[in-house]
C-alpha cells in the first residue's frame, strides 16, 4: 500500500558532474576539434586510465621484447579520444629515452642474464681466491723481511735512523771500444770547352785524388776497403782511429740526512698493516659479493623490473598530459582554449552524466521514507496535457528542523533517452505533480 506525499520542491540533478582537469600544470597545446560542449560521449569513448597503465606493460615479439606503447603510439590512441593536451615534447623525449635506455640494456645483459650470472660468478670467486692470496703473499713478505731485519749482522739499521745511504760498487774493466776507418775523397778527369767569339777553347783537368795511406812494409799504399776489412778472427789491418775506455774496479758511498726520523723496521711492519687492511676489506667485498652469486640471475630480473617502472613512470607523465573523460555523458562547459596556461586541478572542460539522475527537493509526508524505498513520481511535465509516470529510489532522507512531516530527500532515477526523458535542472512544478512511497 502506497503512502501519498505533496512535493513542495524537486529538482534533477546529474547523477555524475566534473570538472575534468590536469593533474600538472601546462599550456595547453591541442584540442580535440569533435568535442564541444553538447557533445554526447558513449561508454566506447571513455579510455580508462588503470586499463591504459596495465596495456603500458605489453612488449613487442622482437629479439629485444622492446616496449609497445611508445610515445608516438600513446599519442595515436589517445588523440581520437582526449579532450585536450598540454606541451609534452619533454615528457615524449624523455619517455623515449628511458626505452632505447631499456632496449639497450637488455640486449647486453638481461637478454643473456643467465650466462651472465655464471660467468660474472665465476669471475667472483676467481677474484675472491686471489684476494686470499694476496693476503696470504702480503704475510709471507713482512715475516721474511722482519726476519732479515732481525738478523742483519749489519747493526746500523736496526733503531731510529735520521740519515740514508747509498753504496755503488763496480768490479772494473767496463771497456767501451770504438773504431772509425776514414775515408777518401777522388775527382775524375773532365774536359772543359768553350767557344768565345766562334773560336774554340779547351781545357782537360786531371783526376785527383784525396785518399789516406798507410805503411805496409815499408811500402806506402792507398788505404782502400781491403785494408780496412776483418777477415776471420783477425782485425782490420790499419785503424785510423780506436777510443777505449776502461773503468777500474771502485766503491762509493754516499749519506743522505734528513730532516725527520724513520725506523726502517717500524716502516716495514706499518706497510704491511695499511696493506694487510686494504687486502682485508676488499676480501670481505668479494666474500659478500660470493654469497649473492646464487641469486645473481634473479637479481638481474629484479634490476629489470627496476627499469621497466621507470619506463611505465614516463608514460604515466605522457598520459597525464592529456584530459581524458572519466565516464559517459554529455559536455556542458568549456572553461578553457588553446594556449592557455592552466595550473593543476584548474577546471578545463565540465562532462556531466544525464542518463542516470537525482531527483533532489523537500517533500511532505506523514511518514519516515526508507533508503531504497520505492518511489513514484507523476506529472505533466514541460506544461504538457499527457501525465508522464517515473520510478525513483530513496537514496538519502533528512529530516526538517522545525517541521516533523516534511523530509529532503534525494532519489536516484534513470532517465533513458525517449519521450519521458528528463533534462537536468528540470523543476517539476508541485501543483501537476504527485509523489507516492510505496
Amino acid at each position: 500500500m502506497s503512502t501519498a506525499g505533496k512535493i513542495r520542491s524537486l529538482v534533477t540533478r546529474p547523477f555524475q558532474s566534473s570538472d575534468l582537469a590536469f593533474e600538472i600544470p601546462g599550456v595547453l597545446d591541442w584540442q580535440n576539434s569533435a568535442l564541444k560542449v553538447g557533445k554526447r560521449l558513449a561508454p566506447a569513448d571513455v579510455i580508462s586510465v588503470d586499463a591504459m597503465i596495465t596495456q603500458f606493460a605489453q612488449r613487442a615479439g622482437d629479439e629485444n621484447k622492446s616496449v609497445t606503447y611508445s610515445a608516438s603510439k600513446i599519442q595515436s590512441d589517445l588523440n581520437a579520444k582526449a579532450a585536450f593536451r598540454l606541451r609534452n615534447h619533454q615528457e615524449a623525449i624523455g619517455l623515449s629515452q628511458t626505452i632505447f635506455q631499456r632496449d639497450q640494456q637488455y640486449s647486453r645483459v638481461y637478454k643473456h642474464s643467465t650466462q651472465v650470472a655464471q660467468i660474472v660468478g665465476n669471475a667472483t670467486n676467481t677474484q675472491l681466491a686471489h684476494t686470499r692470496n694476496v693476503k696470504s703473499a702480503n704475510v709471507d713478505r713482512f715475516s721474511a723481511v722482519d726476519a732479515a731485519y732481525a738478523s742483519d749482522p749489519d747493526v746500523s739499521w736496526q733503531g731510529v735512523k735520521k740519515a740514508t745511504q747509498t753504496v755503488h760498487k763496480s768490479k772494473g774493466d767496463v771497456v767501451n771500444k770504438l773504431y772509425v776507418t776514414p775515408v777518401g775523397m777522388m775527382t775524375p778527369t773532365y774536359k772543359i770547352r768553350a767557344f768565345p767569339q766562334g773560336a774554340e777553347s779547351h781545357q782537360e783537368l786531371q783526376e785527383s785524388r784525396n785518399i789516406p795511406t798507410w805503411n805496409s812494409q815499408n811500402q806506402w799504399q792507398e788505404l782502400n776497403a781491403a785494408a780496412a776489412d776483418a777477415s776471420g778472427a783477425h782485425p782490420p789491418a790499419f785503424y785510423s782511429q780506436r777510443t777505449i775506455i776502461s773503468e777500474d774496479a771502485n766503491e762509493r758511498t754516499s749519506t743522505n740526512f734528513l730532516n725527520e726520523f724513520w725506523h726502517p723496521r717500524l716502516e716495514n711492519k706499518l706497510e704491511f698493516e695499511r696493506l694487510q687492511s686494504v687486502v682485508v676489506q676488499e676480501e670481505a667485498r668479494n666474500a659478500i659479493n660470493a654469497l649473492g652469486v646464487s641469486s645473481l640471475e634473479a637479481s638481474l630480473r629484479r634490476e629489470l623490473e627496476f627499469i621497466e617502472l621507470e619506463v611505465l613512470k614516463n608514460q604515466v607523465k605522457l598520459l597525464n598530459t592529456y584530459l581524458l573523460p572519466s565516464f559517459p555523458g554529455v559536455i556542458t562547459a568549456i572553461y578553457k582554449d588553446l594556449g592557455e596556461h592552466v595550473q593543476a586541478g584548474e577546471p578545463v572542460l565540465r562532462i556531466e552524466n544525464d542518463r542516470r539522475l537525482y531527483l533532489y527537493g523537500f517533500i511532505q509526508l506523514r511518514a519516515l521514507p526508507a533508503i531504497d524505498q520505492t518511489v513514484t513520481i507523476k506529472s505533466k511535465i514541460f506544461e504538457g496535457t499527457v501525465e508522464k509516470t517515473y520510478s525513483a529510489k530513496v537514496v538519502s532522507v533528512r529530516g526538517h528542523n522545525t517541521d516533523d512531516d516534511e523530509w529532503e530527500l534525494l532519489l536516484e532515477l534513470d532517465n533513458p533517452p525517449g519521450a519521458n526523458f528528463l533534462p537536468l535542472n528540470y523543476g517539476f512544478d508541485p501543483l501537476s505533480s504527485s509523489i507516492s512511497f510505496d
